[in-house]
């Protein structure tokens, strides 16, 4: 097959690792892969008001391109085998010719939604409801165009079939490459305590409510260390100065950094991963968590894992305390879902999601 995937900026999120491990495995399995992306960022809102506007352009001349945001990172964090093309524009004619088109975000969506079927069968791989980064009206609109559609969670099909009407949606869940995530060959309980967690500025990832049940555990007086790392630089006001950060790190940082923990602590409150917990249980981390996403199918609802509520700090403190006060239960946790981890291979995700773009052939 030929296959062409069509994101909005290159830059690393979790959702284009995803995207880009599932390029990696269907190149191993002989097929054609090229990642689009444009020049000028699709989700810019200074670019989507200028081009709302077109007189703006006939007004600002030549200074008008200098207001655009662009894409002039490139893709470089990630060890990608396909073919990266930056183009102008999101137009057909920039596209290259395939047997599959896939659109991977509300945004590409609609670009893709006016290309003609010559680039390529259609499909919308879903990786959340994404009202937190457009209007809802838009969103929403997405997901009633004619496209074949492969979520990665269970919820997101619920959300398909219950609110769209669509009773043909397809789920492929996340792996994880464990290549890239491994323990130590000998592994202890640190004294301290490490405890690791996702630095986001959004509001659904719930990095505040575990800075809160960081705060409680502090002021029952539990010694830990704790360990930031994320996309963002440190924000003062929301990074106390005893956390130790690491921003942007490395593939072999963000390794290293998993491998010293004994505890990760996920209080995100809407997911379809999230990665950062499959990526610690592979890892041989002990995992506190919020009970969203894939989360209860990795931890076999909540076997190999402390779960919570979404949302429910004091639920959270209490399960982090459970390990705290004993770390023979931390061993046990990260043993166990280090082994079940084990079943939730990249190759797997990349089988699916091959035989699902096969059978729409």
């Amino acid at each position: 097959m030929k296959i062409t995937f069509i994101i909005g900026f290159p830059n690393i999120t979790g959702g284009h690792r995803a995207i880009f491990e599932i390029a990696n495995g269907l190149i191993k399995r002989r097929h054609k892969v090229n990642i689009v992306y444009p020049h000028k960022s699709i989700y810019s809102r200074r670019n989507n008001l200028l081009r709302e506007n077109v007189w703006l352009e006939k007004l600002l001349g030549p200074f008008y391109q200098r207001l655009f945001v662009f894409n002039d990172s490139g893709q470089n964090w990630f060890a990608l085998n396909a073919k990266v093309e930056e183009v102008p524009f999101l137009e057909e004619k920039y596209i290259p010719d395939g047997d599959i088109i896939i659109a991977t975000a509300w945004k590409t969506a609609e670009y893709v939604n006016k290309i003609s079927y010559n680039k390529g069968k259609k499909v919308y791989f879903i990786q959340h409801y994404e009202t937190w980064s457009g209007p809802k009206s838009k969103v929403d609109a997405t997901w009633k165009m004619p496209f074949k559609k492969i979520v990665t969670a269970p919820w997101l099909r619920k959300l398909g079939e219950e609110k769209f009407g669509d009773k043909d949606i397809e789920i492929v869940t996340y792996g994880v490459n464990f290549d890239m995530f491994n323990p130590p060959i000998s592994k202890t309980v640190n004294d301290p305590i490490r405890v690791g967690m996702l630095y986001h500025r959004s509001e659904w990832k719930g990095y505040k409510d575990g800075i809160k049940v960081i705060e409680n555990i502090r002021q029952r007086n539990y010694k830990i260390d704790l360990i930031l790392f994320g996309l963002f630089p440190r924000n003062r006001k929301e990074v106390p100065s005893y956390v130790q950060y690491y921003e942007k790190p490395s593939p072999e940082k963000l390794r290293d950094i998993y491998r010293n923990l004994d505890i990760f602590l996920c209080p995100s409150k809407t997911e379809t991963g999230p990665l950062t917990v499959l990526e610690s249980m592979a890892s041989k981390v002990a995992v506190v968590s919020t009970n969203i996403g894939s989360v209860p199918i990795w931890t076999q609802q909540g076997k190999f894992a402390l779960l919570s509520p979404s949302g429910d700090v004091n639920s959270l403190t209490e399960n982090l305390i459970k390990l705290l006060n004993n770390k023979q239960l931390i061993v046990q946790y990260a043993e166990g879902g280090y082994k079940y981890a084990q079943n939730f291979t990249w190759d797997r995700t990349v089988g699916k999601f091959e035989e699902i773009l096969l059978e729409l052939l």
